[in-house]
């Protein structure tokens, strides 16, 4: 679900409603913007217009309840305002986030039986060339919060998937262990998985799509290195 808080868009799963849904037209910033240049209109919406297809899927049935010209802009200046391609990249890549994450899970849980949350523990245990992990060492490459790394992994540790051994280097410490259902279960799903990841997302680019879509992410993967993160 796409909120507004403190004046920034955030995107926010809502577990009884999987369509994406508006909170406040005021502040979602769909109105038309100014061009990115004096004089170049090309990519600009003109004012009054009905929304695009895209901010159609986004609001659903509250924006044809709403007339277009009478989005507001919450008092934003101008410098402020998403330009209309900056606010096709963005909507775009929040819906292609949520709708790949839900399709995701779905093919996990139906072919596994299991969640993308538990595909992505089992499978970063599998891969892990020292064998079993610290919750820290979990917790920095899944880029979870740590108390959403140890509720998940006491999830998994009831249902067998996972266990906690005794940490050598540091007896008030445990390593977090796949089972051997748990390893079984992963080497059932990652090909499953696999599979279907190529289906609906690697097959859909061009190479020359692939490599541009790998530069934009390590590019705002860098810019976020120095951005400190509380647990």
């Amino acid at each position: 679900m796409l909120v507004v808080l403190a004046g920034a868009l955030v995107w926010q799963s809502d577990a009884d409603d999987e369509r994406p849904r508006a909170t406040n037209l005021v502040d979602m910033n769909l109105a038309p913007s100014a061009p990115d240049h004096p004089g170049d209109d090309g990519d600009q919406e003109p004012a009054g217009e009905a929304p695009s297809s895209l901010a159609r899927h986004l609001l659903g049935p509250v924006v044809r309840a709403v007339p277009w010209r009478a989005v507001a802009l919450g008092g934003m200046s101008e410098s402020e305002r998403l330009n209309d391609r900056e606010r096709r990249a963005w909507f775009a890549f929040l819906t292609m986030q949520e709708d790949l994450r839900r399709h995701l899970n779905r093919q996990l849980l139906h072919d596994a039986e299991i969640s993308l949350a538990d595909f992505a523990v089992l499978s970063t245990l599998r891969m892990a060339q020292d064998g079993p992990m610290r919750v820290f060492e979990l917790r920095d490459a899944l880029r979870w919060e740590k108390t959403r790394v140890i509720h998940q992994v006491s999830r998994m540790i009831r249902r067998g998937l996972l266990e906690r051994q005794t940490c050598v280097e540091d007896r008030r410490g445990t390593r977090i262990a796949l089972t051997a259902e748990g390893r079984a279960v992963i080497d059932k799903a990652t090909p499953l998985h696999l599979r279907y990841v190529r289906q609906i997302f690697l097959d859909v680019l061009s190479p020359r799509q692939l490599d541009t879509l790998a530069v934009v992410s390590e590019a705002v993967l860098e810019n976020l290195e120095d951005e400190l993160f509380e647990d």
